[in-house]
């Protein structure tokens, strides 16, 4: 089963590492172990809040629309966002309309609203592309600091990037665009209006 330990572990044997047996050594003292377990933490948050979502980590949620009235004057209905500490981001609001984010609450002048967000979820449910994304760029984070070489740094760090590139591209295909459909689009292509 893949955590945080496993991970971590993948990154010091590809530096030459004994791998990190379980969580207590990250808290013995050993600063190359606290440093690796920081960078991890550094690694994973980073990749869930970027500007562009991973696809195995978008959620899907009708939100809580509010009894009191709105704060602002602009909107007529206020909803709760996720409390869940796992949330990260917002991606999308249905239906398409307006809407405005301020503190913990979304306003928008629908009476219900459906988000996409983007969250955390747990090591054990990231798939093996990102895996691999997440212990060469945490390879590439801590090279230097176990191994003293700047040219093995750097070599990790070109390898971190072309990994996430691939994982991306991997993540990209869970959920690809729709099919084109006929109307508009379709006779600005294929020159005649079916429909």
């Amino acid at each position: 089963m893949t955590s945080k330990v496993s991970l971590i572990s993948a990154s010091f044997i590809l530096l030459g590492q004994n791998p990190v047996s379980d969580v207590s050594t990250f808290n013995t003292g050993n600063p190359i172990h606290a440093a690796a377990s920081t960078w991890y933490d550094l690694v994973v948050a980073d990749f869930f809040s970027g500007p562009q979502p991973w696809r195995f980590a978008i959620y899907t949620q009708a939100l809580s629309r509010l009894v009191t009235a709105p704060l602002m004057d602009d909107w007529q209905y206020a909803f709760q966002l996720p409390t869940d500490p796992a949330y990260k981001m917002l991606v999308q609001v249905y239906p398409s309309s307006s809407y405005m984010i301020y503190e913990d609450k979304i306003y928008s002048n629908q009476t219900s609203l459906m988000i996409d967000y983007v969250y955390q979820p747990a090591e054990s449910t990231f798939p093996s592309y990102f895996q691999l994304a997440v212990i060469y760029k945490l390879t590439a984070n801590i090279a230097m600091l176990i191994t003293q070489e700047q040219t093995v740094a750097e070599r990790w760090a070109t390898n971190a990037i072309l990994q996430e590139k691939k994982a991306r591209f991997i993540d990209s295909k869970v959920n690809p665009n729709g099919i084109l459909k006929y109307g508009v689009t379709y006779a600005s292509h294929f020159g005649t209006v079916i429909g």
